[in-house]
This record gives structure tokens, sequence and C-alpha cells, in this order.
């Protein structure tokens, strides 16, 4: 016969029993996860997940369409302000466009006027002549031969002042839109200035009637309403962006004048898309900036409200 196990040794034996009985069962037991799809747990948590699979796989397919359904839904809305931006922004071009016809006709027949003093053959001519005597202090002496577009912007017989305004064609071929500027001293003689800047009218008009020139910057050309109205479309694009698209596109307008441009595809989802499509609409803008300054000077005088 075996020897006998003391009383206390029983219950000893039976408590270990029931600690490591117990322990493993705690130690796998999860409550079900809020994510219908996900995949069964080990233990208890397998288990619930098993006997209840045809609720789940149901509660999945639900989750599923409505993401889908709500992910439609913001692209549409997505779409529509996208649409909206750019009705806005092409009735502001419009309106730009007609206000750059209004000035070149205003030119017109400012230059056709018979009041244009400045274009007087014997008017001109002394106006070359005073053009090719000035002192171009750090810069090549400049010579014209003709003077094209030209108008007058003022005549004042009691002070003595011209200010005359065309495009000075140089020898060398180049054309440079200015405003030459003759008057008096107070010893009677005569002071010549001259200003590179675009023409301004008086006042335009764009419809039946007239509109004050304060509607439009001051001294400018086609291409700077063109740079103006573009910048004014892409802020108004970029308004109506949100989310992963909107960090893309604003990801984009940072990195698109650096000499090693970031990658759009880099950064996946809707932030992908939204850098590429800002990277198509800052495209043919980004090349007018680089090559022309008027362009470039447009563009960056928008100012938010």
């Amino acid at each position: 016969m075996g020897a006998k196990m003391p009383p206390w040794g029983l219950a000893a034996l039976l408590t270990i029993g029931m600690i490591t009985a117990a322990t493993p069962v705690a130690a796998q037991y999860y409550y079900p996860p809020s994510d219908p799809c996900a995949p069964p747990g080990p233990g208890l948590n397998g288990l619930f997940n098993q006997l209840n699979a045809a609720q789940r796989a149901q509660a999945c397919r639900q989750a599923r369409d409505a993401a889908m359904r709500q992910q439609q839904i913001n692209a549409a809305a997505a779409q529509a302000r996208e649409a909206e931006a750019d009705r806005v922004a092409a009735r502001e071009r419009v309106e730009m466009e007609a206000q750059a016809r209004a000035i070149a006709a205003a030119q017109t027949a400012a230059e056709a006027s018979p009041d244009n003093f400045c274009r007087q053959p014997d008017t001109a001519r002394n106006l070359i002549r005073q053009y090719n005597g000035m002192d171009w202090l750090g810069y090549t002496p400049r010579q014209v031969v003709d003077i094209e577009h030209l108008v007058t912007i003022k005549k004042d017989e009691g002070s003595g002042i011209l200010i005359c305004h065309g495009i000075w064609v140089h020898t060398n071929g180049s054309k440079i839109e200015g405003t030459l500027t003759m008057r008096p001293n107070v010893a009677g003689d005569v002071i010549v200035t001259w200003n590179q800047a675009h023409w301004q009218p008086p006042a335009v008009s764009t419809g039946p009637t007239q509109q004050p020139a304060t509607l439009i910057p001051p001294n400018v050309s086609y291409a700077f309403l063109q740079g103006l109205a573009d910048r004014g479309a892409w802020e108004r694009w970029f308004s109506f962006t949100t989310g992963d698209y909107r960090n893309g596109a604003l990801y984009w307008s940072a990195q698109r004048s650096l000499a090693y441009p970031g990658s759009c595809t880099a950064m996946g989802g809707d932030a992908t898309a939204g850098c590429l499509a800002a990277q198509a609409r800052l495209g043919a803008s980004d090349i007018r900036r680089k090559r022309e300054p008027d362009y470039r000077q447009g563009w960056n005088s928008y100012q938010t409200q």
C-alpha cells in the first residue's frame, strides 16, 4: 500500500488545479470586437463569433454597403463643389476679359481721338528725340525709332506739363510700354522722365453704364488680368476641397515651385487624388508664372477675402 496523503495535501492540490484551470480561460476571453468584419479571435471570443457567423456576416455587409454609400455621397458632393467653383471662376474670367477688351477699345479710341496731341507728327518727333537724349544711368543707352499706340495722358498748357504713353520701339527690335513726362522746372528748363507702365484709361465701359477705373488695378495688362483671374479660380476651387483631398492639393501647391517636387502617388488615397487634381489645375498657370512677368504679377496680386 502506498503512503497516505495528508489531509492538507488534497486541499492544496484542489486549489492549485482550480487556479490552473481558471487561468487560461481568463486569458483567452475577449469581448466581441466592434468591427463586424473582423476575423474570429481566440478562445471564447472565437467561439462566440463562430456561433454568430451568420449575424456577423450580415452586419459586415451592411457596414460595407453603408461605407460605400457614404463614399459615393462624399464624391458627389466634392464634384458639385468643384463644378460650382469652376462656374464662378469662368464667370469671373469672362468679366476680366471683358474689362481687358474695354481697356483695349478705350486705348484705340484715345489713339484715334483728334485731341490726341502726343500723336501729332511734330510732337511725336520731339518725344523720340527726348527719349533718345535721356541719360540711362546704370542701364545700356536706349534708342527708339518709333512709338506705337501713342496716346495723350495729360496736356496742361498753363503748367507746361505733357504726359504721353505708348509702346516704344527700340533700334534692337525690343518694345517696351511706358509713359514719358515733360515738365518745366523753376528755371523754365524741361525735365524729362520716363516710367515703364501699362496704359490705364480714365474710365472703362463694360456695358450700358460707365464703370470707374478703380475697378481695374492701375497700369495693368491683359496678361496681368489673366493671372489675377486664374489665381482667383484656383483659390475658389481649393476652398471647396476637404479632408485628405484638400491636404493633397495643399501639398502640391507647396511643392510645385521646388526644384525637385515630391510625388503625388506616394501619398495614397484621397490625398493622391487631390494632389493630382491640383497638379492638373496649376500646370498651365505655373508655366506662365515662370515665363510672363505680368501674368506672375497678376497671380501674386490676388488677395483672399
